[in-house]
């Protein structure tokens, strides 16, 4: 009987430092700025390999998401939301961009997403904003764990750069702004 006491007090101690919850959070921050990566990097060599005038990037007007639940109804820099269920990469997916005209291979299989479907919708999906002027674009994620938050030991949000310093933002240029509400409080 105490044997088993000392276990148990031992397990839930264990539990309570390891936190599996967080640990599979992180996880899924990791895999977010892995995605987030191969995306711009994708679409930067999209805009190198195609010609000017075949540079299809998106409308500047739009906000382009996709969301596991239902659409993402929040504008986004002033911007309309469009959303996709589809992850092709033949511009007909989330990001209408046809990275199979590309002169070499299209560097992604299908466009990534968040991979937490249980809390997407109001605040676990990626955007994608792009300005036509300039061919420039902006991708932004939110992450999930304490490690990549904001004030984080690892913190990716307020240090990557961008205008808001509660959502992990790469691209060509930083096209949300502070006043921007592109996340639901998640």
């Amino acid at each position: 009987m105490i044997v088993i006491g000392i276990l148990a007090i031992l397990a839930t101690v264990l539990i309570a430092v390891i936190n599996p919850a967080e640990l599979l959070r992180r996880a899924r921050d990791t895999q977010r700025l892995s995605d987030l990566d191969a995306l711009r990097s994708a679409i930067s060599l999209f805009i190198v390999d195609m010609p000017a005038a075949e540079t299809l990037i998106g409308n500047s007007s739009n906000v382009y998401a996709f969301a596991h639940v239902g659409t993402v109804s929040i504008p986004c820099a002033g911007r309309t939301a469009l959303t996709s269920p589809n992850r092709t990469t033949d511009g007909n997916g989330w990001i209408p961009i046809n990275f199979n005209n590309m002169s070499t291979k299209s560097p992604l299989a299908a466009l990534p997403v968040d991979p937490n479907p249980a809390t997407s919708g109001a605040s676990r999906y990626y955007l994608y904003l792009p300005d036509t002027s300039d061919v420039t674009f902006e991708l932004t994620a939110n992450m999930e764990s304490s490690y990549y938050k904001q004030g984080g030991a690892m913190d990716k949000e307020s240090i990557d750069g961008g205008n808001l310093p509660t959502i992990y933002e790469v691209g060509t240029k930083f096209i949300v702004t502070t006043t921007s509400n592109c996340y639901a409080t998640p």
